[in-house]
């Protein structure tokens, strides 16, 4: 008895200029650009490279991460969901492997290009990936060029 509940309300709106404004408490907040940033999924089973992938697109001023899948079939339901502009996925994951994930999303998403992250880079190169959904293959000892990647195929300036 006598307990105060407090409720916070935040009211999302689009300005004249595009930009996302949120009110909270009476304090105005612009993040600006927002809504022009491609939006990335990331999928690897891998809790620590996922946080990883996802800090290596935090500060980006044109791509964020708008979800994060630990396995392919939840790769799939993301990318379902969310519609991202870029998909990275890792190869060896439980449920429903990288390949298969693609093969999937494609199916829902077929322009929108897949990044497949593996240590198994080289044998794909060999065998190619045309039939795949995989638009390039990136190996996990090269992940620092991962952000350079994505700027090219969502061609960000």
């Amino acid at each position: 008895m006598g307990e105060t509940v407090r409720y916070v309300v935040v009211l999302y709106r689009f300005d004249i200029t595009a930009n996302l404004v949120c009110r909270a408490n009476g304090k105005v907040a612009r993040l600006s650009g927002m809504a022009n940033r491609k939006r990335i999924l990331i999928a690897d089973d891998n809790p620590a490279i996922r946080a990883a992938l996802c800090r290596m697109f935090a500060d980006h001023p044109s791509l964020e991460v708008c979800g994060e899948a630990v396995n392919g079939q939840e790769a799939v339901e993301k990318a379902a969901t969310h519609r991202p502009e870029l998909i990275i996925l890792d190869l060896d994951m439980p449920a429903m492997n990288g390949l298969q994930a693609a093969k999937a999303i494609c199916k829902i998403l077929p322009d929108v290009p897949i990044i497949l992250l593996t240590l198994h880079a080289q044998a794909f190169t060999d065998f190619g990936i045309e039939h795949s959904g995989i638009t390039r293959i990136v190996p996990k000892g090269e992940v620092h060029t991962l952000v350079a990647h994505a700027e090219d195929l969502v061609q960000v300036a």
